[in-house]
């Protein structure tokens, strides 16, 4: 590739300033770089820390993820002090670069149940920089389901009819019934099958179902050969409780 400019300038040459121009931009350009590179891959940049936004913007919750948005964060970002109302942010979540820092507010921090404006401070070896930010108290988890008995709808013990609609009673169940994940694992010689399949919804009897009884057709779970009583694993979740689980037996006939 020829160069942009002549590498020699000879006596009577004219040099104009457009000329000068361009190489004081090449020379600038140069600069950038080496400045970009011996900033050991954090933009070249050396000043303090700087907090210009957050996500969310006005308030989280303990427990919950946060992110600061800002300039100078160094990389990786557990070498920058995260502090939140005094407690240690000790772990970074995946996307944090020298741009952002994201992580889960502590659960050592309290505030009252109103809320609190704490401060959130960032620093690293080039400084330190705070600001006030409004955090909310951990949102407590719905107390876990219990599932106690299940029968088929007429009241019969097991084996459950594939297909027929099933009572699940316990405690504990979502207010709303079909706020309930209600989920059938079956393990065949071929693997390991979830009901409701992808695509598909579980159908529950709003009407009939309360905190302490579901009402629920059975999946046609294909797996199940006819007439050989199989076990499943039946499990319900409610919000970000931990599941209930129990092993029904159920049966598949024409």
């Amino acid at each position: 590739m020829a160069p942009l400019y002549d590498t020699e300038v000879r006596p009577g040459d004219v040099i104009s300033s457009a000329l000068f121009t361009d190489m004081i931009t090449k020379l600038q350009e140069l600069e950038d770089r080496i400045a970009t590179l011996e900033g050991g891959g954090n933009g070249g940049t050396t000043g303090a820390p700087r907090i210009t936004a957050t996500v969310p913007s006005a308030q989280q919750n303990v427990g919950l993820d946060l992110e600061l948005i800002g300039d100078n964060f160094v990389v990786p970002a557990s070498a920058n002090q995260v502090n939140i109302d005094g407690v240690r942010v000790t772990q970074f979540l995946a996307g944090s670069t020298s741009a952002a820092l994201r992580f889960l507010i502590p659960g050592g921090v309290s505030v009252a149940a109103g809320g609190e404006n704490v401060e959130i401070r960032v620093s690293n070896t080039n400084g330190s920089h705070s600001i006030l930010y409004r955090v909310m108290p951990e949102i407590a988890a719905p107390p876990t389901p219990v599932i106690e008995s299940v029968f088929n709808d007429d009241g019969s013990a097991q084996p459950l009819r594939v297909n027929q609609m099933i009572l699940i009673n316990g405690a504990n169940f979502a207010e709303s019934p079909d706020e309930n994940q209600i989920t059938f694992r079956v393990t065949s010689a071929v693997g390991t099958v979830t009901y409701p399949l992808p695509g598909q919804d579980l159908e529950i009897d709003t009407a009939a179902s309360t905190t302490s009884q579901i009402r629920c057709r059975l999946p046609l779970i294909e797996e199940a050969p006819l007439f050989v009583p199989v076990p499943v694993t039946l499990e319900i979740r409610v919000g970000a409780s931990p599941p209930a689980t129990t092993q029904v037996t159920i049966l598949r006939t024409p």
